[in-house]
């Protein structure tokens, strides 16, 4: 079997993974608070961790951009406490549906803020993009519900957050910023926590664990497959996952997505997919040596 397939099969994977993942948020909401949800999946995700600084002691926390590593604790706590209170109260296709438009926005503002080049393909991505959105959110048609609203702030956000990793990526490695992500993020969180704190009971905590498990499995399936295979063959496959939440919210939950949730998500999809393309024979036009003089 070739890399690319196996990079296919396992972003695909991740992404069933990862809508997994949505469902547990959902399931556990009913016993606490989503900001405990959001607590604990970080908290999971700080102890995998534990091997690294076992193999590594300290090294990896060597640093000179521990602001900008605060500044995407702070969006990334944001984003996970708003996105899992999204979850857990509003219509998970069209929730899931929106976040999904998080580095289209972060496109914008790494124009906007970063002063990156502006690229027709970006903007065609941006408008189709905000089509599906509008198409999702239908405003006007109904009043927007609260995990609506939730889930468009909270892209905001994760778009922030985006742009700060585009920045730390420069100079730092992945390890050493998902280190400081989950740091910095846990506390933060913890501290939102604190207010509305229940200790979960012995079979919250098992879905507890199963969340954090399946979240890290999605991540490293993803990481997994952006090595195999070339990121604009695999990274469509991620945008599967809004179809596993829809499928599941309906067999779980009774939540039958409407027609235009499924035509604004595709438009989202198809939005995603023109901007990894482009994104990724942007990288590749870097990497080609140039031509002699």
């Amino acid at each position: 079997m070739s890399p690319t397939i196996r990079g296919m099969i396992l972003m695909a994977l991740a992404a069933l993974a990862m809508g997994s993942v949505t469902i547990v948020i959902r399931h556990v909401s009913a016993d606490i608070h989503a900001f405990e949800i959001a607590f604990f999946r970080s908290l999971f995700g700080l102890a995998a961790f534990a091997p690294v600084f076992v193999r590594h002691r300290l090294r990896p926390l060597a640093t000179r951009r521990f602001g900008l590593h605060a500044a995407r604790a702070v969006f990334l706590a944001t984003t996970m406490l708003i996105s899992f209170w999204a979850l857990a109260i509003g219509e998970l296709a069209k929730v899931m549906a929106i976040l999904f438009t998080a580095p289209l926005i972060a496109g914008v503002l790494a124009v906007a803020v970063l002063k990156e080049p502006f690229r027709w393909g970006r903007a065609l991505a941006a408008l189709l993009g905000l089509a599906g959105t509008l198409i999702v959110v239908r405003p006007g048609a109904a009043e927007i519900d609260l995990g609506t609203g939730l889930a468009l702030v909270a892209a905001v956000t994760w778009a922030c957050e985006l742009l700060t990793i585009k920045l730390l990526v420069r100079t730092e490695s992945s390890v050493t910023t998902t280190i400081y992500m989950g740091m910095l993020g846990t506390p933060l969180i913890l501290l939102a926590t604190l207010p509305i704190w229940r200790m979960p009971e012995g079979e919250t905590l098992l879905w507890l664990a199963l969340l954090g498990a399946l979240a890290t499995l999605g991540h490293l399936g993803a990481t997994q497959a952006f090595k195999l295979a070339d990121m604009s063959v695999v990274l469509p496959l991620s945008f599967t996952q809004i179809a596993w939440v829809g499928l599941f919210g309906a067999i779980f939950f009774g939540q039958q997505p409407a027609a235009a949730l499924w035509i604004g998500s595709g438009l989202i999809v198809l939005a995603g997919t023109l901007n990894a393309v482009l994104e990724g024979r942007r990288r590749e036009e870097k990497r080609r040596p140039a031509a002699p003089p």
